[in-house]
């Protein structure tokens, strides 16, 4: 941890590396039903402070393999932050599937209705946690901070070419390289940025680059700071997100980055997620696909004009105020608005 200690801290959370020994067992334990001892095993990988009942109001819990250490929690409310659908979400990996997204099925189902409060990040994935662990989970989206918001550009003209930008991890499960291949067929009236953030030793992103290097109208930039993601964005025609089609929840996800396009005033061109499509069209935002083939979305976006482009950032302005973190926190924590008593 490079991080210098913070007196100011409570704590801090580590997670310790288990031996081989430790990740085969729990594998063996999740394939062949012995989920008590697979969760053992994941949760004593975290090594925290220890919180008693009581001593906090409230515990924000942002981890499935967390949640057992605070589940049992009466005094304390403990309020879990379920960013993702857990039992799939790499279900893609058939390995995965059988062992991690086992294992999670079995826990959410066991901690997620013992506590206070639980939240997730688009409505499909609420609607299939409600149905996985019969309790009522909140929608809490992924809006950005107020103050990352742009102002609008009253003056702003879009000529071709055509200018998206898309942002993000380069994960192999999203398919980006369905966004390359659309600009292929776009032609040059449409030009791409990237900007993609990888570790050291990511194969697909050396993969894309490969991919980008070949293509006069699809370019790398240089990640940014997240405080000023929005602020790049602003520069652009539209924000551009293709995924792949797979067994993950990709058709249910609602990421940060849609929000991060509309907080920077940009249009939205979406693929695959039922709930980015449903924002987008009830909004007005821009265009969404389900499962178009990349020529039927070629063929579609070719025939987006300047105007329709102005009309679709015109909706951006009029709608995204009401999609702040305030509005979170009041919808599904009154109580810590002052709201309830």
């Amino acid at each position: 941890m490079d991080e210098q200690p913070d007196e100011a801290r409570f704590g801090y959370l580590t997670k310790a590396i288990q031996s081989p020994f430790k990740r085969w067992l729990a594998k063996f334990a999740s394939r062949f039903n012995l989920l008590w001892l697979a969760e053992a095993i994941q949760v004593a990988k975290f090594r925290i402070p220890d919180i008693q009942d009581g001593q906090f109001d409230y515990v924000f819990v942002h981890d499935l393999f967390l949640l057992p250490r605070f589940s049992h929690f009466s005094k304390t409310r403990v309020i879990f932050d379920a960013r993702e659908y857990y039992p799939t979400e790499f279900a893609e990996q058939p390995n995965w599937a059988n062992t991690v997204g086992r294992l999670a099925e079995y826990m959410c189902k066991k901690h997620m209705p013992r506590c206070y409060r639980a939240m997730t990040v688009s409505p499909s994935i609420q609607a299939k946690y409600r149905t996985l662990i019969g309790k009522e989970v909140a929608l809490f989206p992924s809006f950005p901070r107020e103050e990352l918001m742009v102002p609008d550009k009253t003056d702003y003209v879009i000529t071709r070419p055509f200018r998206f930008i898309h942002h993000g991890n380069a994960f192999q499960n999203r398919g980006l390289e369905r966004m390359i291949e659309l600009l292929a067929l776009l032609g040059d009236d449409f030009q791409l940025d990237m900007m993609l953030v990888a570790k050291p030793g990511n194969q697909y992103a050396e993969q894309l680059k490969a991919l980008i290097a070949g293509q006069s109208n699809v370019n790398l930039l240089e990640p940014v700071h997240p405080d000023y993601i929005t602020r790049v964005c602003a520069e652009y025609d539209a924000g551009l997100y293709i995924m792949e089609e797979n067994d993950s929840q990709n058709r249910y996800c609602l990421p940060n980055k849609y929000f991060e396009f509309l907080y920077a005033g940009l249009p939205v061109i979406t693929s695959f997620s039922e709930d980015m499509a449903h924002y987008t069209e009830t909004y007005g935002l821009g265009v969404a696909f389900l499962n178009e083939s990349l020529t039927q979305m070629a063929d579609k976006i070719r025939t987006l004009r300047a105007e329709d482009f102005m009309q679709y950032r015109r909706a951006v302005t009029r709608h995204r105020g009401q999609w702040s973190v305030a509005s979170n926190v009041h919808n599904v924590l009154p109580e810590l608005c002052g709201e309830v008593d």
